[in-house]
């Protein structure tokens, strides 16, 4: 064998080892099925954590899962982040109450990456964590609590989370009860947090502008309308995964708060684990901006509507 192709069957073997280890099914008959994601972007600079803020902290971020399970996996997201980014520890627990930083301590479980408690996520990467046994209700709020040494070379996240998260001093990843923490109300670098479950359970992303977003909705309240659809199915018997990738002032077709919808539709509906159906609610934004912008002549309207058709 020619050194070339030496390596070159290395390089697979190692690449086949890593992908087995990133997702493994548990069995042929379950897939994995996001129960809760957002939409992540390039955070803009009015919601932007100060870089002091990272260093030696640990951010407690609250999510409310629309599914069952008792198998999770966590997907990592760097993707706006411009050089790596390393976590130094991640754990996963249910939360004691909405908009509270304690956790239940006894559903703590320290999330690993390939085997390993940290992990370096490329830029513009993602990564999924090994899956964990966490029983949980439909409807269950979940903390997930990461520790870094350093801040992120740009930060990935989504700010429009009309949830509380927590920022504390120290790798306090493993600590149930926080007695001091800052309040964010934002989420930063996670994606998806996704169950295993039947193959019959499938999930529809509902994608748009401030209105699905939730805009609008109460802190911590989890009442925005992709919410209610979650609890409606659930009181009518349907196991179905809702996930929110709605961003505020999002629009079609051009660059707003976080990318068009035509670029991050694979990312936020095709891509995702279990998605079947997708729910869009865009365009308000095309014609108001196009309106406030005082460039809104019949001309301009007949080419907007042209373009977005």
């Amino acid at each position: 064998m020619r050194p070339g192709q030496h390596f070159l069957s290395m390089l697979l073997a190692i690449f086949a080892a890593g992908c087995a280890s990133i997702a493994p099914p548990a069995s042929r008959d379950t897939h994995w099925v996001a129960s809760w994601g957002t939409a992540n972007f390039a955070v803009d600079p009015n919601n932007l954590l100060p870089e002091d803020e990272w260093r030696d902290a640990t951010l407690r971020q609250l999510v409310h899962v629309s599914l069952p399970g008792s198998r999770v996996r966590l997907r990592i997201s760097n993707a706006y982040g411009t050089a790596p980014l390393t976590l130094d520890a991640v754990t996963l627990a249910r939360a004691i109450a909405p908009g509270g930083a304690d956790v239940d301590p006894a559903t703590m479980r320290r999330l690993t990456f390939s085997g390993h408690e940290s992990i370096m996520i490329p830029a513009n990467g993602e990564y999924y964590s090994d899956p964990v046994t966490l029983d949980h209700p439909a409807g269950a709020d979940l903390a997930i609590s990461i520790h870094y040494k350093d801040p992120p070379a740009r930060q990935t996240g989504h700010p429009g989370s009309r949830t509380n998260s927590f920022l504390a001093r120290g790798n306090r990843v493993s600590e149930a009860s926080w007695s001091a923490s800052q309040k964010v109300v934002r989420w930063y670098q996670v994606a998806d947090l996704e169950v295993q479950a039947p193959m019959a359970v499938a999930a529809v992303s509902t994608i748009g502008d401030s209105i699905t977003d939730g805009h609008g909705a109460t802190t911590d309240a989890n009442d925005r309308w992709p919410d209610a659809l979650a609890a409606r199915m659930r009181t009518a018997g349907i196991e179905m995964g809702v996930v929110n990738t709605g961003i505020g002032g999002n629009r079609l077709l051009r660059e707003g708060l976080g990318p068009n919808v035509v670029s991050r539709f694979d990312r936020d509906v095709i891509a995702r684990s279990g998605v079947t159906h997708v729910i869009v609610l865009i365009g308000t934004n095309d014609l108001g901006i196009l309106h406030r912008n005082k460039e809104d002549t019949a001309a301009a309207r007949k080419q907007l509507v042209a373009d977005l058709e």
